[in-house]
């Protein structure tokens, strides 16, 4: 700022030459034989002078000229920050638009925009990740580490994915598996990936795979799925042996093995490697086994973030690789690096890092894309951003080491993505330099803050989402990385940042920017909403109760048009399972909030039985019998006759606790009318029953059971959960 500039940098500039006439005279003075009067004044003089100029000068500047005149005299260095600061995040290539999010959402709209809508992503990573480990591991050395979202062509349609990879684990193996031939010879890599659509649930709330099983089956061609390089594969394993691999399970029995193809790996069947390697690992086996040939070759440093980081380590690395299948039918990692300092001028070090990329930074790029061959371990280190000076300065240290951007096989480069490290990153220090007036930055006038949600049942940061989805005023269905925004200290939405992914728009980046005199409901908004909804809130207390767990998933905001629309998934799993299944939807807009089975169902009710016109939305309508309903239960809905000859008081009470009863049944099956219905009835018994007392209503209304159904602990309500 202004003190650093006219006072700090002048005071050291001052003793740079105090130093030098300081060295100069002590110098001369060895020659003169008085060095010790000369060491002692010099000392003294350099100690007086750097107090004065180095700490007190400044801070008599900055208390007298510069805090009773802060912003005139800070102008210059504020817009000096604002400016490098954006520089060095990328921020100044974000395109601002204006979102007018005041219109409601209608069926036409969403009729206009059916691939966005069958690509809203209704299955949560977190408990997809459970279900994939309980359903698609299948042995029990088998384990999906994480779960990636990606974009292919399926059945000539372009889907948001879900995939993950089968990665062995030879820790999980029965304890007297666990032998050096079993870990180092026999169980040597993973095998295939599972896969399913993003929105897409079976009638029993589990994911709709399109890639499934050993050997791996489904829509997409994989030609080669053996894993030898992954994200957990952190021990060497030794191939061309005289022992045959595992590869997978027979279905009728069995297992069939394979023999490592590649040549990638250290031949080690002779004398000295078999002896160097085993003094390399202390293992004494590596060089009196039998098992090992001339042909035998090592498999080291196979974790892929391990391996990159060995040949690269001037580069960090994103947290999250991601597997892909390309279009040769072979699995491939990718995994992005940036570069990164902290020594960019004026620039504000960032206070948001990841797990590969600690804060304190104040400058980074995403330059190079890498690509690593699951089977063989070949790197190919991508040129994204050739002119971005530090990456440039390796190139050309290291020539052999990168390869343009353009030389990348098409079939992968459909499937680059924006880092959701860098997407982060950037979206955390966008949220105070949005503001480019020096005068807005100065007084803080417009700081935005990260978005909360619920999920779990606690209230956490809003994590940025990937979406298929067309932009407003765009036709094109991209596949984008977005992200929403609050207000420091309030909770309504008041713009959404996104950044393209697809290669002919790839690092695009824009932020929609609502009216700053309307409301738009923020993520928090609406989960309270949810909470305050009878329906639902009766129906997550019901089957909390009966020794499940509810599970709330992310919370998106898909913008559709100039309109908003929100989606929450509800998962529900055993107190002593493991497999969450997508048991409700939950919609909303600026006026309303509803739950149905699947997002097709909710969309009908939301938007009218119309909606489902569309094929492509029709398909999202399954119900739990696995059929396309004929009729959709009706909004209006009809109230039970119920008889009220009853004569007795003690009558009538069995009746209410009855309808009760019938009330929580069909609200746990998810009947919505006949819910409605019953409790429309309850309120005529009760109502009879006061009559029959003779007790007056109170003036003021009371708290009606259609207004707060939550079960309570009657035997009526014990009897229907059982």
């Amino acid at each position: 700022g202004y003190t650093d500039v006219n006072a700090q940098l002048p005071a050291f500039t001052i003793l740079v030459f105090v130093t030098i006439i300081a060295a100069i005279l002590l110098l001369v003075n060895v020659f003169l034989q008085q060095a010790w009067r000369a060491i002692v004044v010099v000392l003294v003089g350099w100690i007086a002078i750097s107090a004065l100029a180095g700490n007190i000068y400044p801070n008599l500047v900055q208390r007298f000229q510069v805090n009773p005149n802060e912003f005139t005299r800070e102008r210059e260095y504020i817009s000096h920050n604002i400016n490098f600061t954006r520089a060095a995040f990328g921020l100044d290539r974000i395109v601002d638009e204006n979102f007018d999010a005041e219109s409601e959402l209608t069926g036409a709209e969403l009729l206009e925009q059916p691939d966005t809508i069958r690509n809203i992503r209704l299955w949560d990573y977190r408990p997809l990740l459970q279900t994939y480990n309980q359903v698609q591991a299948l042995r029990q050395q088998y384990q999906f580490t994480d779960i990636d979202i990606d974009r292919y062509d399926v059945g000539g349609e372009r889907r948001q994915l879900m995939l993950s990879a089968r990665e062995l684990i030879p820790e999980q193996l029965e304890q007297p598996a666990q032998t050096w031939v079993n870990r180092k010879l026999v169980y040597t890599h993973g095998y295939g990936v599972a896969a399913s659509p993003v929105a897409e649930i079976t009638p029993d709330g589990l994911p709709t795979f399109v890639l499934q099983d050993l050997p791996v089956q489904g829509i997409l061609e994989v030609k080669r799925p053996q894993i030898y390089f992954g994200e957990r594969t952190n021990e060497y394993v030794i191939v061309k042996t005289e022992t045959e691999e595992f590869d997978y399970p027979r279905g009728e029995g069995g297992n069939v093995f394979t023999t490592f193809e590649g040549d990638s790996g250290i031949s080690i069947g002779g004398f000295l490697p078999r002896l160097a390697f085993a003094i390399q690992f202390a293992d004494i086996n590596l060089f009196i086994s039998q098992e090992l040939n001339p042909e035998s070759q090592l498999l080291w440093r196979r974790n892929i973030l391990q391996r990159t980081l060995e040949v690269a380590p001037f580069l960090r690395f994103d947290s999250d690789p991601y597997i892909v299948i390309g279009g040769d039918g072979n699995l491939y990692w990718f995994l992005d690096a940036y570069t990164v300092s902290g020594r960019f001028p004026y620039s504000e070090p960032s206070q948001f890092g990841t797990r590969t990329v600690p804060p304190g930074f104040n400058y980074i790029r995403n330059p190079v894309k890498i690509i690593i061959d699951a089977y063989t371990g070949e790197m190919d280190f991508y040129l994204v951003e050739p002119d971005e000076p530090i990456a440039a300065a390796y190139a050309r240290i290291f020539p052999s080491l990168f390869t343009d951007f353009e030389e990348m096989p098409e079939d992968l480069n459909a499937h680059i993505r924006y880092p959701n490290d860098l997407f982060s990153i950037q979206a955390s220090v966008f949220r105070t330099y949005q503001m480019t007036e020096p005068t807005d930055f100065y007084n803080r006038e417009d700081v935005w803050a990260w978005p909360e949600e619920i999920f779990d049942n606690q209230s956490r940061p809003m994590e940025p989402y990937y979406v298929l989805m067309q932009l407003p005023g765009s036709e094109d269905l991209d596949f984008i990385q977005i992200l929403p925004f609050t207000p420091a200290n309030r909770e309504n939405m008041i713009s959404w940042l996104a950044a393209q992914n697809d290669p002919e728009k790839y690092g695009e980046m824009l932020v929609y920017r609502f009216g700053k005199d309307s409301l738009v409901f923020g993520p928090k908004q609406i989960e309270a909403r949810i909470d305050q909804d009878p329906t639902i809130s009766s129906l997550l207390s019901l089957w909390n109760q009966q020794g499940s767990q509810v599970i709330r998933g992310n919370l998106l905001v898909i913008p559709i048009g100039e309109s908003l629309l929100y989606v929450e998934p509800l998962y529900l799993q055993a107190a002593t399972g493991k497999i969450p299944e997508l048991k409700r939807v939950i919609l909303a807009t600026s006026d309303r909030v509803i739950m149905a089975e699947n997002l097709g169902l909710a969309l009908a009710e939301l938007f009218g039985q119309g909606i489902l016109s569309d094929t492509k939305l029709a398909e999202l309508a399954i119900s739990g019998d696995g059929e396309m309903p004929a009729e959709l239960p009706a909004v209006e809905r009809e109230v039970v006759d119920v008889d009220l000859a009853a004569s007795s008081l003690e009558e009538l009470i069995l009746e209410a606790n009855n309808r009760y009863a019938n009330a929580q049944e069909a609200l746990l099956s998810g009947d919505w009318a006949a819910y409605g219905a019953e409790l429309e009835s309850l309120e005529m018994v009760l109502e009879r029953m006061l009559d029959l007392s003779g007790l007056s209503p109170e003036p003021e209304p009371t708290q009606q059971p259609t207004q707060q159904p939550v079960p309570s602990p009657t035997p009526a309500a014990e009897g229907s959960s059982g």
